[in-house]
């Protein structure tokens, strides 16, 4: 309930939280966010779910874990675990998966290889995913009957294949000290629109992310987890009436994101009734626009942040409460198409370069009076 979905064309499809969106919720991947450039109506998240072990959906506010972004909530994508302990002996094990639709002649045929020798272990996947056009039954378009609510086009749609590869792999070492991960994925997207016009355009997305993950038990309840992420986002557009097939000699649009994010989390388990977490998160990032239409500008920034969460259970009450703070720095880089002054305008200090602080706090409560009714609160 309260999760639904903004859909254009034939592949896309951007969360929705409680009538939120874009960048009012965030998408992580094991806890770090992606920046995809989620403000634009067809910027969807670039995520395989055939990549993931599971997908979390938190609803409402989760800004103090993972900054004022989370809003209006969390979807966590989780990657494949590597098996440990499944086994007392080394092993591995094969899988594969594949599916077709008639309707526009799409394909998925996907593999996945695990396994655990001694202390080691990994997992792998690889999805490949075709598509041709849609078809839509044929019936009179709004310009024959005259009737605006017709359909625009009928029968086969132009401009609505797509092509995917996507894979992960990830490796680890296990031990009585805790575990080491690390993880790659790679996802891409390249794929048509058709616009109003009847015109196609073409697109290319491609996002990489490394993983390295380290968690430490340390005692008396107390567990490490650090955590290391990459990742690169690519957006590159054709101009109207340019397919895919022309990709990339006719790019207007081409945005490059760079994000080095560090988290370190200390958690424990029940110290009376209380269990939570505290940590520090550090992002760097390098926004590049470089082509002839910049959506955005290209910038610097850097994010630190500190937050503490606890919870706690007293027979059928339950108190949650956080606090986050977060310092942010960007700056822009000058650019006349999007009326970002030049340097040495004297305008530098107040548009170019901007400084935040923010608090973010939350209290909630909740106590259930049966096993299939509860009252909650929170601020």
């Amino acid at each position: 309930p309260g999760i639904a979905s903004i859909t254009t064309g034939s592949q896309v499809g951007k969360p929705v939280i409680r009538g939120l969106s874009s960048n009012r919720i965030r998408i992580l991947t094991d806890e770090i966010a992606m920046d995809y450039q989620q403000y634009g109506v067809r910027h969807w998240a670039n995520v395989d779910p055939l990549l993931s072990q599971r997908i979390e959906v938190v609803r409402g506010a989760s800004s103090v874990l993972y900054g004022s972004d989370a809003l209006g909530g969390v979807i966590n994508v989780i990657p494949r675990s590597i098996p440990f302990g499944m086994s007392e002996s080394s092993f591995l094990n094969g899988y594969l998966t594949s599916s077709y639709f008639s309707n526009n002649s799409e394909y998925t045929v996907g593999t996945r290889l695990e396994g655990v020798f001694g202390n080691f272990g990994f997992t792998g996947t690889l999805i490949n995913r075709s598509a041709d056009n849609i078809h839509v039954p044929k019936v009179r378009t709004a310009s024959e009957t005259g009737i605006g609510t017709d359909p625009k086009f009928t029968g086969e749609l132009p401009y609505t294949d797509f092509h995917q590869l996507n894979g992960s792999i990830s490796m680890g070492y296990q031990s009585t000290f805790g575990e080491v991960i690390v993880n790659y994925t790679r996802w891409n997207n390249e794929h048509n629109f058709l616009l109003p016009n009847g015109l196609g355009i073409g697109q290319n997305l491609e996002n990489d992310m490394l993983n390295i993950n380290g968690l430490f038990f340390l005692g008396n309840n107390w567990i490490l987890k650090s955590k290391f992420n990459y990742l690169q986002n690519l957006r590159q557009s054709n101009s109207a009436g340019s397919p895919r097939d022309l990709l990339p000699e006719d790019i207007v649009i081409d945005l490059l994101i760079k994000n080095y994010t560090g988290r370190l989390q200390l958690e424990h388990r029940k110290i009376g009734a209380f269990s939570g977490q505290l940590g520090i998160e550090y992002l760097y990032g390098d926004h590049d626009t470089r082509a002839m239409v910049p959506l955005t500008p290209a910038a610097k920034i850097s994010n630190f942040s500190a937050f503490v969460f606890e919870e706690a259970m007293f027979g059928r009450f339950s108190l949650s409460l956080g606090a986050r703070f977060d310092i942010r720095k960007q700056e822009a880089e000058s650019d006349s198409r999007l009326n970002l002054p030049d340097p040495d305008s004297g305008e530098t200090d107040d548009v170019l370069k901007q400084d935040y602080s923010v608090f973010t706090g939350s209290i909630g409560a909740s106590y259930r009076f049966t096993g299939n009714l509860s009252l909650a609160a929170s601020v």
